[in-house]
């Protein structure tokens, strides 16, 4: 058509990147925590989890995957403290965990 592409296609070869910058604050509800994150080049979804018990290894519960970088855990005992962490979904599959982040339940 002689114009040119403003952007050239690429095909993805990698999962997305490792999610940086998780927060976990207080939700609105007892038993609930809100998550945030920063979104992860490539991703499409986030997988979220969490755990009462060691961080490293687990166990841990997964959560309904979420198309934002954002999430509330609702059901969760208040006063129990629970690590969470959160990993980008892309065409190429499931990225690295982000770093685990720990906050008590209200």
């Amino acid at each position: 058509t002689g114009y040119e592409l403003a952007v050239q296609n690429t095909t993805v070869t990698e999962p997305p990147a490792k999610v940086n910058n998780l927060v976990v604050t207080a939700g609105d509800a007892d038993g609930s925590l809100d998550a945030a994150c920063d979104p992860a080049p490539r991703a499409h979804s986030y997988v979220w989890e969490s755990t009462t018990v060691n961080p490293v290894s687990g166990p841990y519960s997964a959560t309904e995957p979420t198309t934002a970088s954002s999430t509330t855990l609702a059901g969760l005992t208040s006063g129990t403290r629970y690590w969470i962490r959160v990993a980008g979904v892309g065409a190429k599959g499931v990225g690295p965990w982000s770093d685990p982040v720990s906050k008590i339940a209200p």
